[in-house]
């Protein structure tokens, strides 16, 4: 009986990784060392290329020892005929940054602009965001495709010629046949018009290839810029090191500008015409199933019409982190809490991401939050509802898009003033999902209401049916700020607040970088006061003579920045916005929250009952609006 063939593998999409950080200087050299590596090895399939060795406390990789043994007796006698020390030949190819470069940056280059080879670490479980930080390289190897074969036809019809090309571009020097090189340039441009890049212009991105670019050089017959509005990412990173490898024959690249080389306007025209034809006949649909294939990591269940997630996967990645998942900072006002949140943030964000910030209110409701149907205007001004979604579901669909990629990211959700809402409305049903298990998965699932899996279906593909229910993946963050001090917030329940990881800023925590002086009356120089030890004396009297809790005290960055900002001899740039940040926000704040009830006991008798009287007293003789006893009290605090 004949055997028949199956039906076409169905591939998955391709990740672009059009957002990672890594660049690939030197692509030219790479590629001809990776080249080198097939020629030499009789062309494997799969070649571990490198072994690991210790330097200090780094770990880097060189070539294979077995490769290298090959590599050199395959090209001694042109190393011979050159005049190039065997030795010499072992320290470039270390020096390569297929050694050097981040495994992200080479997958860019080999897999998605040239289609050489598939790059992976020999150790399988390690992720590709491994060598993001640190020094440290790990055994990688390749996985050659026809790509490889095609490069080696051009070779073979005159190796020893194109081997000297392939030397000179690894850095070794010796003399070349140019006309080889051009061949060889041209046919490495061909493999990489299907490249895809990503730049950005205002607000929106620009994805495109080559191709678009030569279309535009055609057009315009101006320069075209490639720089964009944000920094170079992913494979636009390589687009450069490539033009600037003179890698595209027909392209000069400088300072962020592409003009056609020197030449090359009637070939350009020609070439880019069949580049167009190449990419239309490259753009494929095959249809095997009537119905829409799941998206990745979600499949049928057997036994019923619905559907199911796979032991969890969708929401599981391997990001790991030491921030907590769910986090409250809090503290007395101006101690610094969302400048804490901002500085973990930049590292949390430090190697890609993204976040969003809200401040609640006590207005602030679910449908907000989460999102809800509302009735929008199109460009025809035609009134329709739709799904609108709220920050958590924006940053919630944005973590699971990238939770299925190789290359996890963080996704951080900054909430302001978390207790100025009512946090049980506000978060309704999603308040389950913050239990979170120990890989940072939520441990418990809701149901999706029928709106959020049209939304999510819309977003992520597929049918509504696929998202029965909704968990938060391990590469979302959910932070918060609260200060328990303030007039009008709401009380959390005990269920709510275990769920979170609660860190206390204390009163004086970071006082040290707060260290300025001000003359607190205009031309007095009696008033002249330190911030920080004024502020303390404050806290002395609000604690000893009016009794209020901790989380009514100042905290040293109670004042804005630009308030209190200081000279190289620590004295405030501005007096005038000092004086008028501290009537109208320090003695505000004790007059009408911290020191409602006691305002007799803080101010002189006099002037206690009208803040406008207080700030005249201020403007007058400054701390003398706390009366005579604090005089001594402060000037105590001046001394030490």
């Amino acid at each position: 009986m004949a055997i028949r063939p199956d039906n076409i593998t169905t591939y998955s999409d391709i990740d672009l990784k059009l957002g990672i950080k890594s660049s690939l200087p030197h692509v030219k050299s790479a590629i001809a060392l990776a080249i080198l590596f097939w020629e030499c090895s009789d062309h494997p399939s799969e070649l571990i290329y490198s072994a690991s060795q210790k330097q200090g406390k780094v770990e880097e990789i060189v070539v294979a020892p077995d490769l290298n043994h090959r590599l050199i007796n395959f090209l001694s006698n042109i190393c011979n005929q050159n005049h190039i020390e065997l030795n010499r030949l072992t320290e470039t190819v270390n020096q390569n940054s297929l050694f050097k470069s981040q495994i992200e940056a080479l997958i860019v280059a080999f897999e998605l602009i040239w289609k050489i080879a598939r790059v992976n670490f020999v150790d399988s479980n390690k992720s590709f965001s491994v060598e993001r930080t640190g020094g440290n390289r790990y055994q990688k190897k390749l996985n050659y495709t026809l790509n490889a074969d095609i490069i080696h036809c051009l070779i073979e019809s005159d190796r020893n010629t194109y081997l000297r090309v392939l030397l000179s571009w690894i850095g070794l020097d010796l003399n070349i046949d140019h006309s080889c090189e051009e061949r060889l340039t041209h046919l490495l441009c061909a493999l990489s018009e299907e490249a895809v890049f990503k730049l950005v212009d205002g607000e929106n991105d620009i994805i495109f290839n080559q191709n678009c670019i030569y279309e535009k050089l055609i057009e315009k017959h101006q320069s075209v810029n490639i720089d964009g509005d944000k920094e170079a990412k992913g494979s636009l990173r390589i687009l450069k090191s490539l033009l600037n490898d003179k890698l595209n024959p027909f392209l000069k690249y400088h300072s962020g500008n592409v003009d056609i080389a020197d030449g090359y306007d009637d070939a350009l025209s020609s070439y880019q015409k069949r580049v167009d034809t190449f990419l239309q006949l490259s753009a494929k649909k095959i249809d095997l199933h009537d119905e829409e294939v799941l998206p990745s990591k979600i499949c049928e269940d057997s036994t019923s019409n619905s559907y199911h997630v796979s032991d969890d996967s969708v929401f599981s990645t391997e990001l790991k982190s030491s921030y907590p998942r769910n986090r409250i900072i809090f503290g007395a006002p101006g101690t610094g809490k969302s400048w804490q949140l901002d500085t973990d943030k930049n590292k949390l964000l430090e190697n890609g991401g993204e976040f969003e910030r809200v401040t609640f209110h006590p207005d602030y409701t679910y449908s907000q939050f989460v999102g809800a149907y509302k009735p929008t205007t199109d460009e025809n001004g035609e009134i329709s509802y739709q799904f609108v979604p709220g920050p958590f579901m924006r940053i919630y669909v944005n973590a699971l898009k990238n939770s299925r990629t190789d290359y996890p990211q963080p996704y951080l959700l900054i909430i302001e003033e978390i207790n100025r809402a009512r946090v049980a409305s506000v978060f309704g049903d999603i308040f389950q999902l913050l239990d979170r298990k120990e890989d940072g998965t939520s441990q418990y699932a809701i149901q999706a209401s029928e709106d959020i899996k049209k939304y999510l279906a819309a977003e992520l593909g597929g049918q509504p049916s696929y998202y029965p229910i909704l968990k938060i993946p391990n590469n979302m963050f959910l932070w918060a700020t609260m200060n328990s001090a303030d007039q009008g917030v709401y009380p959390m329940d005990t269920a709510f607040k275990r769920r979170w990881t609660f860190e206390y800023i204390s009163i004086d925590a970071k006082q040290e970088e707060v260290k300025c002086t001000v003359n607190l009356v205009k031309d007095n120089p009696e008033t002249n006061v330190n911030w920080n030890r004024l502020r303390k004396a404050i806290n002395a009297k609000l604690l000893d003579t009016c009794r209020v809790n901790e989380d009514k005290l100042l905290g040293p960055f109670f004042l804005s920045k630009k308030a209190i900002k200081a000279d190289e001899a620590n004295h405030i740039i501005d007096e005038e916005a000092f004086r008028k940040a501290f009537k109208s926000k320090v003695i505000m704040y004790l007059f009408e929250d911290a020191a409602r009830q006691y305002r007799s006991r803080l101010f002189k008798s006099d002037i206690c009952k009208i803040y406008s009287s207080i700030c005249d007293e201020f403007d007058k003789h400054g701390m003398a609006i706390f009366g005579d006893d604090f005089k001594s009290a402060y000037y105590d605090q001046q001394k030490d």
